[in-house]
């Protein structure tokens, strides 16, 4: 998908105009090509996050290049993107890149068994042509019947044009047992005369009387 890049001038205070204007500032860099500080809009880059195409097709101020979404910062609370890395790509050559899991269907374990899923590893690391790079990789929750049952990089189902680079042993999700709720036992009653006795040098009247018995 096309995708226009503008040139941003770099100072503090042009951050807030970007903002402002609904730009987002963006740096370009790998396929050895010259790091470069750009401004993108933000409605257009939200265009390029829905379609299914891995690779952004340049235009404007690097035009022609091919790039690939390398990383995302994003605002804490909106969640909207605030910094994009871009990384240079020639669609001849592999790559290696991140690729988010997404969970699909209903774990039956977590719906029969009241067990509790426990997310591992939520990115794959994968190698392939740029143009083969998935947006995700799905993994089927159906599967998952009984409590400590898992799923491995080993069990996932990806196209033969990608080689994932992760152990086959690594666990991508798993279900387990809710934690027991371990009751405390109520604290002993506080004796609070004691307390104030002893916090003015004295001692209590059972200490006292103790000590003139020995005596």
């Amino acid at each position: 998908m096309e995708l226009k890049f503008e040139k941003r001038i770099l100072f503090k205070k042009n951050a807030k105009k970007l903002k402002k204007d609904n730009k987002i500032p963006v740096v370009c860099y790998g396929g050895g090509q010259k790091n470069i500080s750009l401004q993108i809009d933000a409605k257009e880059f939200k265009k390029v996050l829905k379609s299914e195409d891995p690779v952004v097709d340049a235009c404007g101020e690097i035009n022609g290049k091919k790039l690939l979404i390398q990383e995302i910062s994003r605002d804490i609370l909106s969640r909207d993107p605030v910094h994009i890395d871009f990384l240079f790509v020639d669609e001849r050559h592999e790559v290696e890149h991140g690729v988010p899991v997404e969970l699909l269907g209903e774990a039956p374990a977590v719906k029969e068994k009241d067990g509790v899923i426990d997310f591992v590893k939520r990115e794959i690391n994968i190698k392939s042509l740029p143009q083969n790079i998935p947006q995700h990789i799905a993994v089927d929750m159906s599967v998952l019947a009984e409590i400590g049952d898992r799923i491995t990089i080993a069990d996932l189902v990806v196209s033969k044009d990608i080689v994932i680079l992760d152990s086959e042993e690594d666990v991508v999700v798993s279900i387990v047992a809710q934690a027991e709720e371990i009751e405390e036992e109520p604290a002993g009653e506080i004796d609070f005369d004691a307390i104030a006795v002893e916090e003015k040098g004295k001692k209590p009247k059972e200490d006292e009387e103790s000590e003139e018995k020995d005596k």
